[in-house]
């Protein structure tokens, strides 16, 4: 579960038992920025910890609310979940796909 700007894993809280009754394993860390700092930080740095977060698994779903929705479908690229649920979110024109140029929805999740 990504979060949003300003926000943090907590956001999920209340959806957390929800989600492990049904025997899904939650993971909603902090987002955090870049070495360089704030200013620096890149859609992208969050994308890589998301990725790295994640472990390989044949049961994946990423969840991202708010601008943890457009870091969801750019991770959805390599990590290949089953499904990516967006939560309030607006995906910006300037999140592309070195593949794909603009995304809609990456690989099998198309419209």
């Amino acid at each position: 579960m990504i979060h949003g700007a300003g926000g943090g894993g907590w956001e999920w809280d209340f959806w957390r038992e929800t989600f492990e009754q049904r025997d899904w394993e939650v993971l909603a860390h902090d987002l955090e920025p870049s070495s360089k700092g704030l200013a620096e930080t890149r859609l992208r740095d969050y994308v890589e910890q998301v990725v790295a977060w994640t472990a390989a698994d044949d049961r994946l779903l990423l969840v991202g609310a708010s601008m943890g929705g457009a870091i969801a479908l750019l991770a959805a690229e390599q990590l290949r979940p089953n499904g990516v649920v967006l939560v309030n979110s607006v995906v910006p024109a300037a999140v592309t796909s070195a593949t794909e140029g603009r995304h809609a929805l990456p690989g099998r999740f198309r419209a």
